[in-house]
């Protein structure tokens, strides 16, 4: 496949005007529904409150035996950012959250947009991918009270800088690399877990160096570029813990996320990680009918009120706990791991709009329903004799099959094509660009799936799954046709 020259049309007019109607749709959702409120939107409204109302919040955090202590549990990036909201609207800073949220979201979308000419030929394709990502997940939680959004944002943000650059599309400079560094730190500020993503990016620029010939000393200058935001931050938010509790720490997740694979794997009837003689094995038989994070937390409420831990010594504790059932388990652990990725839901995520639609309004605690029933009630209504719902069954089904044949095209024909590519000598820098991506999105989703993912954890992804699916659609095409 050759260069793909800018097309103005596309660019001036048809991208634009699928963005405004998007953000019609996007906007008006929002305004109607109002803000969408979940389990986590609590915690940070509560960090907010104390923020706003006790002067001591960032000198005292209140260090005392517990799991989960208030003000240490979550990064302060999100809590601070709905700070600043209030201060702006009063009252009504959610919904200014929303929309910010939404314009950010929507104006990446668009630059999504443009870097799709730089990896694919066909200009209704790439119209189809940006619809289909403005459709995705990304509807529900740019109108929720979550940190999801912001973090989206911002990975994709990033992704796209070294996908420009990957491409030709914009040269390497250190104020690029500073910039990437910069937003990735931001991330962080949103959400421990970046920290350990921070591998993507640092992939990503040595593909980079080496595709663009930086040299060993330029080469160095750019990581040490991208590097710099995230150890500040580290080093800041270390220190800042040492000042407020007398113990350095980045995060203190860890000690919860370390119980989630032995509850999977009992969950999912693997195994039975529980039969050990430590704590956390005595306290999880004391639950035998609790799943997913009831258990999760009732477990670690169980080891917590007999041994008395602050949360670093739990967390070591937990974590010892997690070595000891990957260990005695470690096929159900593997398995584990396939199961979490929910490969199925999160082909439908990606490529049907139905189902994502569907989600808005059921997760969304401004509605709290489904529009429209699933697969499996619409089977049972036509089985009864109700062909009424027959055509939604068919149409149903069909958005299914479709998207798991695109989800599979995505994982297995976008790595073929580029090799086929690379082999060829045809657009090399697009081909090596759509490896990377792949490498981006499974190591992103893997990351998670070796502790636990809920499905949207996975919403970064997205941009990059339906850009390898519309590369491995374009290149597999144009073999056919040369064939």
């Amino acid at each position: 496949m050759g260069s793909i020259a800018s097309d103005p049309i596309y660019r001036r007019r048809l991208l634009p005007g699928l963005i405004l109607l998007l953000a019609v749709l996007k906007l008006g959702l929002g305004l109607a529904l109002g803000p969408g409120l979940f389990e986590d939107s609590v915690g940070y409204l509560h960090l907010r409150d104390l923020i706003l109302t006790d002067p001591t919040w960032w000198s005292d955090g209140q260090w005392s035996n517990t799991v989960m202590p208030d003000r240490l549990f979550r990064p302060y990036g999100f809590p601070l950012l709905l700070v600043a909201m209030r201060a702006l609207a009063g009252d009504g800073g959610l919904v200014l959250l929303l929309v910010l949220q939404s314009l950010v979201s929507l104006g990446l979308l668009f630059l999504f947009g443009l870097f799709l000419e730089r990896l694919i030929p066909g200009m209704r394709l790439r119209l189809l991918l940006v619809a289909l990502c403005g459709l995705s997940q990304e509807m529900l939680f740019d109108l929720s009270v979550l940190s999801d959004s912001f973090y989206a944002s911002l990975f994709v943000g990033a992704m796209l800088l070294l996908g420009a650059q990957l491409t030709g599309a914009l040269r390497p400079r250190l104020g690029l690399s500073l910039l990437l560094g910069l937003l990735w730190a931001a991330s962080a500020s949103l959400r421990d877990v970046a920290l350990m993503h921070a591998l993507l990016p640092f992939l990503g620029l040595l593909l980079l160096i080496w595709r663009r010939r930086l040299g060993w000393g330029g080469g160095l200058l750019h990581l040490l570029a991208f590097a710099l935001p995230l150890l500040l931050l580290f080093l800041g938010i270390e220190q800042w813990n040492l000042l407020r509790t007398g113990h350095r720490f980045f995060s203190l997740t860890g000690g919860i996320n370390w119980l989630w694979p032995g509850v999977n794997i009992r969950d999912r009837g693997l195994a039975d990680p529980f039969t050990c003689l430590d704590l956390f094995c005595e306290a999880a038989r004391g639950l035998p009918d609790a799943k997913g994070m009831a258990a999760v937390f009732g477990i670690a409420n169980g080891v917590e009120s007999q041994l008395q831990l602050d949360p670093i010594a739990f967390g070591q504790l937990s974590f010892r706990h997690f070595l000891g059932v990957v260990s005695s388990h470690p096929f159900a652990f593997i398995a584990s791991i396939f199961g979490n990725m929910h490969l199925d839901k999160l082909a439908e995520a990606v490529f049907n709009p139905l189902f994502n639609l569907n989600e808005l309004f059921q997760l969304h605690s401004g509605y709290g329903k489904r529009l429209i029933e699933g697969l499996r009630e619409y089977w049972q209504a036509v089985r009864h004799g109700h062909m009424s719902a027959l055509p939604m069954l068919l149409l149903s089904l069909l958005l299914e099959i479709a998207s798991l044949a695109a989800m599979v095209l995505a994982v297995f024909g976008a790595p073929y094509a580029a090799v086929r590519a690379l082999r060829r000598g045809e657009a090399t820098e697009t081909a090596w660009t759509a490896l990377y991506f792949w490498l981006m999105a499974a190591m992103f989703i893997g990351s998670y799936s070796l502790i636990h993912m809920e499905l949207r954890h996975a919403m970064p992804a997205i941009p990059l799954i339906l850009a390898l699916f519309g590369y491995g659609l374009s290149l597999v095409g144009r073999g056919q046709r040369q064939g």
